[in-house]
């Protein structure tokens, strides 16, 4: 877990709103599926015991972790809002997302020296249990 949180810092801090607006980035570590760009998704908010062995989101649960969404944006944007919300969903959709929860929120500056807040979601979906495949 402690490899995916430096993933997801380095990544937050490399999207920059620049001049004129959101910036959005991700990565996809588990391929499903796409879903169409307004899918339904759930927001949740997970706790220690959901990550445990056999919790929802832990080894054997129902999700597994496929990919991040990662956005900068104005500072002082709410991450909740619906506009942020409407940059997250077609992302997360595209990576084959149900579920969806904030990882980080933070203020920063961006490439310019400008101030921006940077929010991380975490997109969860079903888990798979194929096996290796060929390359």
């Amino acid at each position: 877990m402690r490899m995916w949180i430096g993933l997801v810092v380095a990544l937050a801090s490399s999207v920059s709103t620049g001049c004129g607006g959101p910036a959005v980035g991700g990565s996809q570590m588990v391929v499903l599926a796409p879903k169409p760009p307004d899918c339904p998704l759930e927001l949740v908010t997970i706790h220690p015991e959901d990550m445990a062995p056999g919790g929802k989101f832990g080894a054997g649960g129902k999700y597994q972790m496929i990919g991040v969404v990662s956005l900068g944006l104005d500072q002082g944007t709410n991450p909740m809002s619906p506009e942020v919300r409407k940059l997250v969903r077609p992302r997360a959709c595209g990576y084959g997302g149900e579920v969806v929860s904030l990882l980080a929120s933070g203020d920063s500056s961006n490439g310019h020296g400008m101030p921006q807040t940077d929010v991380v979601f975490t997109v969860w979906g079903p888990r798979t249990s194929s096996g290796p495949q060929p390359f």
